[in-house]
Parts: structure tokens; C-alpha cells; sequence
């Protein structure tokens, strides 16, 4: 399984997915991304290796790295064998149709409702297929503001659905407003322990991440560590 994603404009997979899918342990290819960076202080690795956090089976966070087209390269660059390069040969084919995908999409909105889903306008364009955009559209308008927009449906390709317990706990427990705040692990702890009140399965952090940025909420670093934009937990 290969997995690329739009981390604003910029393709990525994950080192953990790497990992997995060239048969080598995770712990040493985070190893190899560090050893690169040591090697070269003073190169600018943002542009190769972000990083990142998931949660594992037993709800610890973990390390990983999103690695960008050029960093998946060096990674992957002293993996040899015959089953390393079919990898190598379907991760250059992802991550090109990706990218051609992404040029070729287009996104517009009825100016009649651009103020209320303009959040939605920014969160959406990294998503190639004109059905799925359409469908998570609806979804937000619909769940966020109250806002039904038919939406013609001339592909038959599978929807994405915004998971409903991201958005029962927003409106259960949260509060958004201009200049509001929530530190982002903080945040996705409450929302575990309100979904094991409420008996329902909660997302990993990674996953919840991408719920949130696809109802419209941004991230932004600070001194006190990664927030999430415009809602905080009520007190």
C-alpha cells in the first residue's frame, strides 16, 4: 500500500509506510533520516524530512518522518534487490500521479457561499478528484453550518467521509472563535477520553489531524508547541 499526501503543496509518505513496504525496520530508517541530517547541519532538511507523530496500538505517540519526493530518494537510494526496485518503481509512479493529479485540479465555490465555507475553500484544494471534493463539501457545510448544497453526482468513485465523532466532539465540547487556541496534543487527548465516554473508537492522531484540517481548522507553531487554530476546549 502506498500512501502520498499534500502537506500544503508539498507530496509526502511516511517513513513508517517506507518502512513497512521495503521490509526494513522503522526504528533504523529514522536512524538513516537523522544520520543525513547530522552528516549536513546546515542544509536546509525541511525540504526532505518534516516530522511527524503517530499513535500506535497501544495509544503512545511515535516518531516518524514525512519524506518528500527528494527525501524518499536519498532514503531509499541504498535499498537494493529486485523486490527494493519494484518499490522504488511504484513509489516514482505514486508520487507522479500525484502530482499530475493535482495540476489538473480545479476548485470552485458559489460566491454566495464563500464567507461561511471559506475555512473549507483553503482545506480543499489539495484534492484532485472533483466527486470527493464535492462530497466533503457538502459534508462540512452541512454538519458545520447548517447549509444543504446539492451537489451533482456524475462519478461513481468512493467518497470520503469526515468521521462523525470529530464532529460530535466539536460541538460538544469545544468552542471555536476568532483568536482561540488549543495545543494540539492536549486537544486530541480530550478527544480520546471523551470518545471512551461515549463507548465510541477514537481516531489516531494523524487521522484526527486530517478530519480537522479537512473541517477547515489550521495549525500554527508557537513557543508552546503546535496549536490548532480558531477553537479551544470549554472550560
Amino acid at each position: 500500500m502506498i500512501n502520498i499526501t499534500d502537506n500544503d503543496g508539498v507530496l509526502t509518505t511516511s517513513s513508517k509506510e517506507v518502512a513497512l513496504n521495503f521490509g526494513k525496520e522503522h526504528g533504523k530508517v529514522l536512524r538513516s533520516v537523522e544520520n543525513i541530517m547530522l552528516n549536513e547541519p546546515s542544509q536546509n532538511w525541511l525540504r526532505y524530512f518534516i516530522p511527524n507523530e503517530y499513535t500506535d496500538l497501544q495509544g503512545k505517540p511515535r516518531k516518524e518522518y514525512l519524506l518528500t519526493r527528494d527525501g524518499f530518494a536519498l532514503i531509499v537510494m541504498g535499498f537494493t534487490g529486485a523486490k527494493a526496485l519494484q518499490w522504488k518503481l511504484k513509489y516514482i509512479d505514486a508520487f507522479n500521479q500525484m502530482e499530475e493529479a493535482l495540476k489538473s485540479a480545479k476548485y470552485t465555490i458559489d460566491p454566495a457561499q464563500l464567507q461561511c465555507i471559506k475555512e473549507v475553500n483553503k482545506t480543499l484544494r489539495f484534492i484532485q478528484d472533483k466527486s470527493l471534493r464535492d462530497n466533503i463539501a457538502r459534508q462540512v457545510l452541512a454538519e458545520m453550518h447548517d447549509i444543504e448544497i446539492p451537489i451533482s453526482n456524475t462519478s461513481t468513485s468512493r467518497a470520503i467521509k469526515i468521521d462523525e465523532s470529530v464532529v460530535d466532539f466539536i460541538n460538544a465540547q469545544c468552542e471555536r472563535s476568532e483568536g482561540a487556541n488549543a495545543k494540539i496534543n492536549v486537544f486530541h487527548e480530550c478527544y480520546v477520553f471523551w470518545c471512551k465516554l461515549n463507548k465510541l473508537k477514537p481516531l489516531t492522531k494523524v487521522c484526527f489531524g486530517r478530519h480537522m484540517r479537512l473541517l477547515g481548522f489550521e495549525q500554527e507553531h508557537r513557543h508552546v508547541g503546535r496549536l490548532w487554530k480558531g477553537i479551544k476546549i470549554n472550560s
